[in-house]
C-alpha cells in the first residue's frame, strides 16, 4: 500500500474515532448536566462512624418524598435541595443524636467532581456533578452516593417516576454496556481529571 493510501486510511480512522468520542462526550456531558447527586461523607472509617453515616442516609432518604415532593425535573430538585439544605442538616443532627454522637454536620449543594462510579446498574461518567452533600465531622472517612435526580436513590415505586424522569433514567449508561464504553469511559474520566487540574492550576 502506498504512503499516501495510508495516511487515507489512517485520517479515515482517525476520523470515525473523533467523531465516536465526539457523540459518547456528548452523551457524557447529558448525564451530567441532567443528574442531582447526594454525597455522604463521613467522620472516619470506623465502624461507628460507618455505621452512622449509613444510618443517616437512611433518614435522609426516608424523608425524600416530602423533602423534594413534587419535583419532576431537575431543576425543581435543585430548588427544593436549596430551600431544605436546614431540614436536611437537621434530619443529619437528629440522627446522629439519636444515635449518641454529637458531632458537627455540613450541609450543602455544592458542584463538585466525581471520578466514573456505578450505582446498582447504571454508570455515571466522571466529571462535575450538582450535589447535596453532608459532611459529618471531620469528614475523613469513605463517602457514600446515589442519584436524587432521576429518583435512582430510591425505588422508582416509592418516588413514581415521571415521563420525562424515565426517559432520562434510561438514557444513562447501563451496565451492560459498560464493556464497550470501557476505553472511551477511560478518556472521558482522563479528560475530566485533567480539566480540573488545568482549573485548579
Amino acid at each position: 500500500m502506498r504512503k499516501k493510501e495510508w495516511f487515507v486510511l489512517i485520517a479515515c480512522i482517525l476520523s470515525i474515532a473523533c467523531t465516536t468520542l465526539f457523540s459518547f462526550g456528548e452523551k457524557c456531558s447529558f448525564i451530567r448536566e441532567n443528574t442531582l447527586r447526594l454525597h455522604i461523607l463521613a467522620n472516619s472509617d470506623s465502624p461507628g462512624d460507618q455505621a452512622l453515616k449509613l444510618k443517616i442516609r437512611d433518614a435522609i432518604l426516608d424523608r425524600s418524598g416530602s423533602l423534594f415532593s413534587g419535583c419532576n425535573t431537575r431543576e425543581k430538585m435543585i430548588k427544593a435541595a436549596e430551600m431544605q439544605l436546614p431540614d436536611i442538616q437537621r434530619i443529619a443532627e437528629q440522627t446522629a443524636l439519636h444515635n449518641g454522637y454529637d458531632l458537627p454536620v455540613n450541609v450543602s449543594l455544592t458542584d463538585m467532581f466525581f471520578q466514573t462510579r456505578q450505582y446498582d446498574n447504571v454508570i455515571l461518567p466522571a466529571g462535575t456533578y450538582t450535589a447535596v452533600r453532608i459532611e459529618l465531622g471531620q469528614a475523613a472517612g469513605k463517602n457514600w452516593w446515589c442519584v436524587l435526580y432521576p429518583p435512582l436513590c430510591v425505588e422508582a415505586a416509592q418516588t413514581g417516576f415521571s415521563e420525562d424522569e424515565a426517559q432520562l433514567s434510561s438514557s444513562l449508561l447501563q451496565q451492560e454496556q459498560l464493556p464497550r464504553y470501557r476505553a472511551r469511559l477511560a478518556i472521558v474520566e482522563w479528560w475530566e481529571s485533567f480539566c480540573l487540574w488545568a482549573k485548579n492550576n
